[in-house]
């Protein structure tokens, strides 16, 4: 009867053993995807916000460039963007 007892607990300890392993690999499974989806999602993010200020610098550029009507031109004025900060 006593071997038999013994028997049981071996045979419980390595359910919850193989139970444990099985649980720790699926968490590892689920946390290394999550990982690579959130890497990628952010890499996605990253390359638009990178176009995003590329256009933003462009455009900043352009407004160095274009000369405002001799009418407009006071206070210093001598481009469109000295109107753009004063506006922002």
């Amino acid at each position: 009867m006593g071997f038999k007892i013994l028997k049981e607990v071996e045979n419980q300890t390595t359910s919850s053993e193989c139970l444990k392993k099985s649980i720790s690999k699926t968490v590892d499974q689920l946390y290394n995807t999550f990982r690579s989806v959130h890497k990628k999602r952010f890499a996605e993010q990253y390359d638009i916000n990178m176009g995003i200020l590329k256009h933003y610098n462009e455009g900043i550029n352009d407004l160095k460039k274009y000369e405002v009507h001799p009418m407009l031109k006071k206070d210093g004025k001598q481009c469109l963007m000295d109107f753009y900060y004063d506006e922002a």
